[in-house]
Protein backbone atom coordinates (compact mmCIF):
# COMPACT_ATOMS: atom_id res chain seq x y z
CA UNK A 1 0.00 0.00 0.00
CA UNK A 2 1.29 3.44 -0.63
CA UNK A 3 2.96 5.05 2.05
CA UNK A 4 1.57 8.65 1.78
CA UNK A 5 3.46 10.65 3.54
CA UNK A 6 1.60 13.30 5.24
CA UNK A 7 2.70 16.88 4.83
CA UNK A 8 5.55 17.62 7.95
CA UNK A 9 4.46 20.99 9.75
CA UNK A 10 6.38 23.75 8.47
CA UNK A 11 9.97 24.64 9.59
CA UNK A 12 10.40 28.43 8.93
CA UNK A 13 14.17 27.75 9.87
CA UNK A 14 16.36 28.02 6.54
CA UNK A 15 20.22 25.88 6.97
CA UNK A 16 22.71 28.81 5.98
CA UNK A 17 24.70 26.70 3.43
CA UNK A 18 24.95 29.90 1.81
CA UNK A 19 24.93 33.63 3.49
CA UNK A 20 21.45 34.52 3.26
CA UNK A 21 21.77 37.83 2.98
CA UNK A 22 24.02 37.18 -0.22
CA UNK A 23 22.63 37.80 -3.97
CA UNK A 24 23.55 35.13 -6.50
CA UNK A 25 22.86 35.35 -9.87
CA UNK A 26 21.58 32.12 -12.10
CA UNK A 27 20.69 32.29 -15.83
CA UNK A 28 18.47 29.76 -17.32
CA UNK A 29 17.84 29.97 -20.96
CA UNK A 30 17.51 33.68 -21.58
CA UNK A 31 16.26 34.76 -18.56
CA UNK A 32 18.55 36.06 -15.49
CA UNK A 33 17.19 35.40 -12.15
CA UNK A 34 18.33 36.52 -8.72
CA UNK A 35 18.75 34.53 -5.82
CA UNK A 36 19.35 35.57 -1.67
CA UNK A 37 21.32 32.76 0.22
CA UNK A 38 18.45 32.59 1.85
CA UNK A 39 16.34 31.19 -0.97
CA UNK A 40 19.39 28.81 -2.47
CA UNK A 41 19.96 27.24 1.29
CA UNK A 42 16.05 26.86 1.69
CA UNK A 43 16.34 23.58 0.01
CA UNK A 44 19.75 22.32 0.21
CA UNK A 45 22.10 21.31 -0.66
CA UNK A 46 21.22 21.09 -4.16
CA UNK A 47 23.51 21.63 -7.81
CA UNK A 48 22.96 25.30 -7.07
CA UNK A 49 24.10 25.54 -3.99
CA UNK A 50 27.15 23.14 -4.34
CA UNK A 51 28.19 25.35 -7.03
CA UNK A 52 28.13 28.82 -5.42
CA UNK A 53 29.76 27.67 -2.14
CA UNK A 54 32.65 26.88 -4.06
CA UNK A 55 34.51 30.06 -3.65
CA UNK A 56 35.81 30.51 -7.07
CA UNK A 57 32.33 30.47 -8.31
CA UNK A 58 30.58 33.32 -5.64
CA UNK A 59 30.31 35.78 -8.05
CA UNK A 60 29.81 33.98 -11.17
CA UNK A 61 26.88 33.69 -13.17
CA UNK A 62 25.46 30.21 -13.32
CA UNK A 63 24.45 29.65 -17.15
CA UNK A 64 21.24 26.68 -17.22
CA UNK A 65 20.14 25.40 -20.95
CA UNK A 66 16.70 24.89 -19.53
CA UNK A 67 13.37 26.25 -20.04
CA UNK A 68 12.54 29.17 -17.97
CA UNK A 69 8.85 29.15 -17.85
CA UNK A 70 9.47 26.00 -15.87
CA UNK A 71 11.91 27.14 -14.05
CA UNK A 72 9.74 29.91 -12.79
CA UNK A 73 7.77 27.35 -10.81
CA UNK A 74 11.43 27.02 -8.89
CA UNK A 75 12.05 29.90 -8.49
CA UNK A 76 8.65 30.45 -6.82
CA UNK A 77 9.45 27.46 -4.46
CA UNK A 78 12.49 28.68 -3.38
CA UNK A 79 11.67 31.76 -2.59
CA UNK A 80 8.69 29.86 -0.15
CA UNK A 81 5.67 30.03 -1.92
CA UNK A 82 3.76 26.87 -2.72
CA UNK A 83 3.37 26.08 -6.16
CA UNK A 84 0.78 24.67 -8.55
CA UNK A 85 1.34 22.49 -10.84
CA UNK A 86 -1.25 23.12 -14.17
CA UNK A 87 -0.95 19.87 -16.18
CA UNK A 88 1.02 16.34 -16.40
CA UNK A 89 3.42 17.74 -18.90
CA UNK A 90 4.83 20.45 -16.67
CA UNK A 91 4.41 17.58 -13.68
CA UNK A 92 7.04 15.90 -15.83
CA UNK A 93 9.40 18.70 -16.48
CA UNK A 94 9.02 19.63 -13.29
CA UNK A 95 9.95 16.14 -11.50
CA UNK A 96 12.66 15.90 -13.55
CA UNK A 97 14.53 19.60 -13.00
CA UNK A 98 13.55 18.97 -9.62
CA UNK A 99 16.11 15.25 -9.55
CA UNK A 100 18.81 17.09 -11.74
CA UNK A 101 19.18 20.29 -9.40
CA UNK A 102 19.16 17.71 -6.39
CA UNK A 103 15.77 20.12 -4.91
CA UNK A 104 15.02 17.19 -1.85
CA UNK A 105 12.69 19.45 -0.31
CA UNK A 106 10.93 20.50 -4.23
CA UNK A 107 10.81 16.47 -5.02
CA UNK A 108 8.97 15.19 -1.53
CA UNK A 109 6.19 17.98 -2.39
CA UNK A 110 6.03 16.64 -6.00
CA UNK A 111 6.12 13.20 -5.14
CA UNK A 112 3.12 13.04 -2.29
CA UNK A 113 0.43 15.60 -3.48
CA UNK A 114 -0.68 14.44 -6.96
CA UNK A 115 -0.18 11.62 -9.59
CA UNK A 116 -0.55 13.71 -13.21
CA UNK A 117 -1.47 11.38 -16.31
CA UNK A 118 -2.51 12.15 -19.82
CA UNK A 119 -6.32 10.24 -20.51
CA UNK A 120 -7.21 10.40 -24.21
CA UNK A 121 -6.75 14.04 -25.15
CA UNK A 122 -7.11 15.60 -21.35
CA UNK A 123 -4.85 16.41 -18.28
CA UNK A 124 -5.99 14.87 -14.99
CA UNK A 125 -4.51 15.50 -12.08
CA UNK A 126 -5.14 12.84 -9.53
CA UNK A 127 -5.06 13.50 -5.34
CA UNK A 128 -3.05 10.98 -4.00
CA UNK A 129 -4.98 10.92 -1.05
CA UNK A 130 -7.80 9.50 -3.29
CA UNK A 131 -5.78 5.60 -3.70
CA UNK A 132 -4.07 5.91 -0.64
CA UNK A 133 -4.35 3.26 2.38
CA UNK A 134 -7.28 1.29 -0.55
CA UNK A 135 -7.17 -1.24 -2.80
CA UNK A 136 -7.07 1.07 -5.54
CA UNK A 137 -3.37 0.74 -5.09
CA UNK A 138 -0.78 -0.06 -7.22
CA UNK A 139 -2.68 0.98 -9.87
CA UNK A 140 -1.83 1.70 -13.76
CA UNK A 141 -0.73 4.84 -12.92
CA UNK A 142 1.77 4.10 -9.96
CA UNK A 143 3.08 1.50 -11.69
CA UNK A 144 3.84 2.96 -15.09
CA UNK A 145 4.95 6.51 -13.47
CA UNK A 146 6.90 4.95 -10.39
CA UNK A 147 8.53 2.54 -12.98
CA UNK A 148 9.43 5.34 -15.46
CA UNK A 149 10.77 8.12 -12.89
CA UNK A 150 12.58 5.93 -11.07
CA UNK A 151 14.40 4.99 -14.42
CA UNK A 152 14.66 8.10 -14.92
CA UNK A 153 15.96 9.51 -11.54
CA UNK A 154 18.41 6.67 -11.71
CA UNK A 155 19.82 8.29 -14.64
CA UNK A 156 19.99 11.32 -13.33
CA UNK A 157 21.61 10.44 -10.21
CA UNK A 158 24.48 8.01 -11.31
CA UNK A 159 25.76 9.75 -14.67
CA UNK A 160 26.65 13.50 -15.11
CA UNK A 161 24.61 14.59 -17.59
CA UNK A 162 24.33 17.99 -19.15
CA UNK A 163 20.81 17.66 -19.00
CA UNK A 164 18.18 15.62 -17.90
CA UNK A 165 16.63 12.66 -19.91
CA UNK A 166 13.43 13.59 -22.33
CA UNK A 167 10.45 12.43 -20.63
CA UNK A 168 6.72 12.60 -21.08
CA UNK A 169 3.83 11.65 -18.43
CA UNK A 170 1.98 8.43 -18.20
CA UNK A 171 -0.32 8.79 -21.17
CA UNK A 172 -3.68 6.78 -22.34
CA UNK A 173 -4.15 8.24 -25.25
CA UNK A 174 -7.22 5.30 -26.41
CA UNK A 175 -9.25 5.69 -23.39
CA UNK A 176 -11.92 8.08 -22.62
CA UNK A 177 -10.97 10.91 -20.70
CA UNK A 178 -14.88 11.46 -19.69
CA UNK A 179 -15.14 7.83 -18.01
CA UNK A 180 -12.07 8.60 -16.67
CA UNK A 181 -13.75 11.75 -15.02
CA UNK A 182 -16.60 9.85 -13.74
CA UNK A 183 -14.05 7.50 -12.39
CA UNK A 184 -12.66 10.27 -10.45
CA UNK A 185 -16.10 11.55 -9.52
CA UNK A 186 -16.57 7.91 -7.81
CA UNK A 187 -13.69 7.71 -6.23
CA UNK A 188 -14.43 11.06 -4.14
CA UNK A 189 -17.67 8.92 -3.21
CA UNK A 190 -19.90 10.23 -5.91
CA UNK A 191 -21.60 6.77 -6.89
CA UNK A 192 -24.47 8.81 -8.43
CA UNK A 193 -22.79 9.53 -11.43
CA UNK A 194 -23.66 6.29 -12.94
CA UNK A 195 -26.66 6.45 -15.35
CA UNK A 196 -27.33 3.71 -16.59
CA UNK A 197 -26.09 -0.50 -17.12
CA UNK A 198 -24.25 0.04 -20.10
CA UNK A 199 -22.62 2.91 -18.83
CA UNK A 200 -21.64 0.79 -15.34
CA UNK A 201 -20.25 -1.51 -17.86
CA UNK A 202 -18.29 0.95 -19.47
CA UNK A 203 -17.18 2.33 -15.81
CA UNK A 204 -16.22 -1.17 -14.41
CA UNK A 205 -14.58 -1.46 -17.94
CA UNK A 206 -11.91 1.48 -17.11
CA UNK A 207 -11.22 0.40 -13.25
CA UNK A 208 -10.27 -3.23 -14.63
CA UNK A 209 -7.66 -1.13 -17.31
CA UNK A 210 -6.09 1.45 -14.59
CA UNK A 211 -6.51 -1.54 -12.02
CA UNK A 212 -8.90 0.81 -9.63
CA UNK A 213 -9.55 -3.17 -7.47
CA UNK A 214 -11.52 -1.69 -4.80
CA UNK A 215 -13.65 1.25 -6.69
CA UNK A 216 -14.79 -1.87 -9.42
CA UNK A 217 -15.92 -4.18 -6.56
CA UNK A 218 -18.03 -0.50 -5.12
CA UNK A 219 -19.33 -0.23 -8.84
CA UNK A 220 -20.65 -3.73 -9.46
CA UNK A 221 -24.31 -3.61 -9.26
CA UNK A 222 -25.57 -5.30 -6.35
CA UNK A 223 -28.31 -5.18 -3.86
CA UNK A 224 -28.36 -5.03 0.20
CA UNK A 225 -31.41 -6.46 1.54
CA UNK A 226 -31.87 -6.59 5.26
CA UNK A 227 -34.08 -10.05 5.72
CA UNK A 228 -36.80 -9.78 8.68
CA UNK A 229 -36.81 -13.76 9.15
CA UNK A 230 -33.62 -14.52 9.46
CA UNK A 231 -32.53 -10.91 10.58
CA UNK A 232 -29.34 -11.04 8.99
CA UNK A 233 -28.41 -9.13 5.74
CA UNK A 234 -28.26 -10.33 2.24
CA UNK A 235 -26.07 -9.57 -0.72
CA UNK A 236 -27.65 -9.67 -4.50
CA UNK A 237 -25.00 -10.19 -6.93
CA UNK A 238 -24.76 -11.42 -10.18
CA UNK A 239 -22.99 -14.65 -10.65
CA UNK A 240 -20.46 -13.18 -13.60
CA UNK A 241 -19.19 -10.89 -10.90
CA UNK A 242 -18.55 -13.30 -8.26
CA UNK A 243 -14.93 -14.17 -7.01
CA UNK A 244 -14.37 -17.52 -5.26
CA UNK A 245 -12.01 -15.57 -2.74
CA UNK A 246 -14.75 -13.51 -1.86
CA UNK A 247 -17.01 -16.84 -1.19
CA UNK A 248 -17.09 -18.64 2.95
CA UNK A 249 -19.13 -21.28 4.42
CA UNK A 250 -20.30 -21.42 7.95
CA UNK A 251 -21.96 -24.54 8.11
CA UNK A 252 -19.88 -26.93 11.09
CA UNK A 253 -21.50 -30.19 9.35
CA UNK A 254 -24.28 -32.59 7.33
CA UNK A 255 -26.91 -31.20 10.17
CA UNK A 256 -25.93 -27.67 9.96
CA UNK A 257 -27.12 -25.76 6.49
CA UNK A 258 -26.45 -22.15 5.76
CA UNK A 259 -26.73 -20.33 3.26
CA UNK A 260 -22.51 -19.23 1.72
CA UNK A 261 -21.38 -15.96 2.52
CA UNK A 262 -19.71 -13.05 0.82
CA UNK A 263 -17.64 -10.51 1.58
CA UNK A 264 -16.59 -8.32 -2.06
CA UNK A 265 -12.95 -8.33 -2.30
CA UNK A 266 -10.11 -5.53 -2.10
CA UNK A 267 -13.20 -3.42 -0.27
CA UNK A 268 -12.04 -2.18 3.13
CA UNK A 269 -13.82 -2.90 6.22
CA UNK A 270 -16.39 -4.47 3.86
CA UNK A 271 -18.83 -6.65 6.24
CA UNK A 272 -19.88 -10.49 5.55
CA UNK A 273 -23.35 -10.90 4.29
CA UNK A 274 -25.53 -13.97 3.04
CA UNK A 275 -24.98 -14.60 -0.32
CA UNK A 276 -28.20 -14.51 -3.33
CA UNK A 277 -26.76 -15.32 -7.19
CA UNK A 278 -28.10 -13.96 -9.70
CA UNK A 279 -28.34 -15.35 -13.01
CA UNK A 280 -29.10 -14.19 -16.17
CA UNK A 281 -29.13 -15.90 -19.59
CA UNK A 282 -26.27 -15.59 -21.74
CA UNK A 283 -25.84 -16.15 -25.32
CA UNK A 284 -24.03 -19.71 -26.09
CA UNK A 285 -25.04 -20.69 -22.54
CA UNK A 286 -28.65 -22.42 -21.16
CA UNK A 287 -30.26 -22.26 -17.55
CA UNK A 288 -33.54 -24.28 -16.75
CA UNK A 289 -35.46 -25.96 -14.37
CA UNK A 290 -35.68 -29.29 -15.01
CA UNK A 291 -38.70 -31.15 -13.05
CA UNK A 292 -39.15 -34.99 -12.57
CA UNK A 293 -42.81 -35.79 -12.57
CA UNK A 294 -41.98 -39.02 -11.13
CA UNK A 295 -39.13 -38.56 -8.49
CA UNK A 296 -41.13 -35.32 -7.84
CA UNK A 297 -37.22 -33.51 -7.77
CA UNK A 298 -36.47 -30.25 -9.33
CA UNK A 299 -32.92 -29.83 -10.59
CA UNK A 300 -31.38 -26.38 -11.58
CA UNK A 301 -29.40 -27.20 -15.14
CA UNK A 302 -26.92 -24.56 -16.62
CA UNK A 303 -24.35 -25.08 -19.38
CA UNK A 304 -21.73 -22.92 -21.35
CA UNK A 305 -20.07 -20.15 -19.50
CA UNK A 306 -22.45 -19.91 -16.50
CA UNK A 307 -21.79 -23.46 -15.73
CA UNK A 308 -17.87 -22.85 -15.88
CA UNK A 309 -18.74 -19.79 -13.80
CA UNK A 310 -20.44 -21.91 -11.15
CA UNK A 311 -17.75 -24.62 -11.04
CA UNK A 312 -14.99 -21.49 -10.42
CA UNK A 313 -16.76 -20.20 -7.58
CA UNK A 314 -18.78 -22.72 -6.01
CA UNK A 315 -16.43 -25.84 -6.71
CA UNK A 316 -14.30 -26.08 -3.09
CA UNK A 317 -16.95 -25.43 -1.00
CA UNK A 318 -19.58 -28.79 -1.41
CA UNK A 319 -18.69 -32.02 -3.39
CA UNK A 320 -21.91 -31.29 -5.34
CA UNK A 321 -20.28 -28.45 -6.76
CA UNK A 322 -16.79 -29.33 -7.46
CA UNK A 323 -16.19 -30.20 -11.85
CA UNK A 324 -14.98 -33.26 -10.72
CA UNK A 325 -18.56 -34.24 -9.60
CA UNK A 326 -19.94 -33.15 -12.13
CA UNK A 327 -18.21 -34.51 -14.76
CA UNK A 328 -18.47 -37.92 -12.95
CA UNK A 329 -21.85 -37.24 -13.32
CA UNK A 330 -22.54 -35.82 -16.68
CA UNK A 331 -19.28 -37.35 -18.37
CA UNK A 332 -15.86 -36.06 -19.03
CA UNK A 333 -16.06 -32.87 -21.11
CA UNK A 334 -19.71 -32.18 -20.66
CA UNK A 335 -20.06 -28.40 -20.25
CA UNK A 336 -22.65 -28.47 -17.54
CA UNK A 337 -23.69 -28.21 -14.19
CA UNK A 338 -27.06 -29.44 -12.56
CA UNK A 339 -28.15 -28.79 -8.74
CA UNK A 340 -31.41 -30.15 -6.73
CA UNK A 341 -33.12 -27.09 -6.09
CA UNK A 342 -35.77 -26.47 -3.72
CA UNK A 343 -38.70 -23.70 -5.10
CA UNK A 344 -41.29 -23.36 -2.21
CA UNK A 345 -41.82 -19.65 -1.19
CA UNK A 346 -39.96 -18.21 -4.48
CA UNK A 347 -41.64 -15.91 -6.25
CA UNK A 348 -42.41 -17.34 -10.06
CA UNK A 349 -43.15 -15.58 -13.32
CA UNK A 350 -43.67 -18.17 -16.39
CA UNK A 351 -44.87 -16.41 -19.34
CA UNK A 352 -45.57 -12.97 -18.21
CA UNK A 353 -47.48 -14.59 -15.57
CA UNK A 354 -46.98 -14.57 -11.83
CA UNK A 355 -47.73 -18.33 -10.21
CA UNK A 356 -48.69 -19.51 -6.86
CA UNK A 357 -46.34 -20.28 -4.34
CA UNK A 358 -46.76 -24.14 -4.65
CA UNK A 359 -46.82 -24.17 -8.09
CA UNK A 360 -44.67 -26.91 -8.92
CA UNK A 361 -47.37 -29.26 -7.06
CA UNK A 362 -49.42 -29.03 -9.98
CA UNK A 363 -46.94 -30.79 -12.11
CA UNK A 364 -45.84 -33.46 -9.94
CA UNK A 365 -46.95 -36.81 -11.12
CA UNK A 366 -49.60 -38.87 -8.90
CA UNK A 367 -49.33 -41.96 -8.75
CA UNK A 368 -52.64 -43.02 -10.80
CA UNK A 369 -51.28 -41.23 -14.01
CA UNK A 370 -49.17 -43.57 -16.42
CA UNK A 371 -45.80 -42.79 -17.05
CA UNK A 372 -44.78 -41.05 -20.58
CA UNK A 373 -41.67 -39.52 -22.24
CA UNK A 374 -40.00 -36.52 -21.88
CA UNK A 375 -41.54 -32.75 -23.07
CA UNK A 376 -41.09 -29.36 -22.61
CA UNK A 377 -43.82 -27.45 -20.38
CA UNK A 378 -47.22 -26.63 -22.55
CA UNK A 379 -48.21 -22.87 -23.51
CA UNK A 380 -50.81 -22.78 -20.47
CA UNK A 381 -47.84 -24.13 -17.98
CA UNK A 382 -49.58 -27.44 -17.47
CA UNK A 383 -48.02 -30.85 -18.18
CA UNK A 384 -48.59 -34.56 -18.75
CA UNK A 385 -45.09 -35.25 -19.37
CA UNK A 386 -42.51 -37.41 -17.19
CA UNK A 387 -39.71 -34.84 -17.37
CA UNK A 388 -40.49 -30.90 -17.87
CA UNK A 389 -38.50 -28.23 -18.11
CA UNK A 390 -38.85 -24.44 -17.82
CA UNK A 391 -35.53 -22.07 -19.70
CA UNK A 392 -35.22 -19.24 -17.40
CA UNK A 393 -34.14 -15.88 -18.39
CA UNK A 394 -33.29 -14.58 -15.03
CA UNK A 395 -33.43 -16.25 -11.36
CA UNK A 396 -32.26 -15.41 -7.83
CA UNK A 397 -31.13 -18.59 -5.92
CA UNK A 398 -29.34 -18.98 -1.89
CA UNK A 399 -26.86 -21.72 -2.00
CA UNK A 400 -27.63 -23.85 0.80
CA UNK A 401 -24.56 -25.81 1.82
CA UNK A 402 -24.70 -29.38 4.97
CA UNK A 403 -21.16 -30.34 5.55
CA UNK A 404 -19.97 -31.10 1.92
CA UNK A 405 -23.03 -31.08 0.56
CA UNK A 406 -25.21 -28.69 -1.49
CA UNK A 407 -28.57 -27.44 -2.50
CA UNK A 408 -30.22 -24.31 -4.19
CA UNK A 409 -33.06 -22.47 -3.58
CA UNK A 410 -35.09 -20.14 -5.62
CA UNK A 411 -35.76 -16.50 -4.23
CA UNK A 412 -37.02 -15.61 -7.76
CA UNK A 413 -37.58 -17.22 -11.20
CA UNK A 414 -38.53 -15.46 -14.49
CA UNK A 415 -38.64 -18.07 -17.36
CA UNK A 416 -40.86 -19.08 -20.80
CA UNK A 417 -42.38 -22.69 -21.53
CA UNK A 418 -41.99 -21.88 -25.30
CA UNK A 419 -40.85 -20.37 -27.83
CA UNK A 420 -44.43 -18.30 -28.62
CA UNK A 421 -44.53 -16.94 -24.93
CA UNK A 422 -40.58 -15.76 -25.02
CA UNK A 423 -41.73 -13.32 -27.91
CA UNK A 424 -44.05 -11.88 -26.54
CA UNK A 425 -41.31 -10.46 -24.61
CA UNK A 426 -39.49 -8.78 -27.78
CA UNK A 427 -39.75 -5.85 -27.71
CA UNK A 428 -39.60 -3.65 -31.70
CA UNK A 429 -37.07 -1.18 -31.70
Amino acid sequence: MVQMELMEEFDPSIPVTLPHENVYLIQVGYKLYRFSGASLSSDSPSYFTNFFTNPQNAEKVLYIDRNPQVFEKIFSHLQGYHIDVDDAHEYVYLWSDSYYFGLRRLQKILDSEFTFACIGNQSFKIPKQLLARTNNYPNYFSINFDSLLSDNRKIIQSKSMIRPPPQRPPMASTRSSKLFADLLEALKGNDSIVKDDQHRQLLLRECRYYRFLELEQRLLKHELVNNPFTKEQEIVLNLLDLQQRGVSSISKGIHDEHALRYTRPYMIKEKERSLIVQVNSEAGSTCKLSINRDAHLVSFVCTGKLANSFHSVFGSFAKDLSLAHQTEVHGQGTDKFVIFCGLSNATTKLNGQELKDDWFFDWFKHPDEPSSKKRKASEDGHIEDELAEVPLTKSLWRVLVRGDRCRFHAVSLVGYSNQAAFNKSIVML
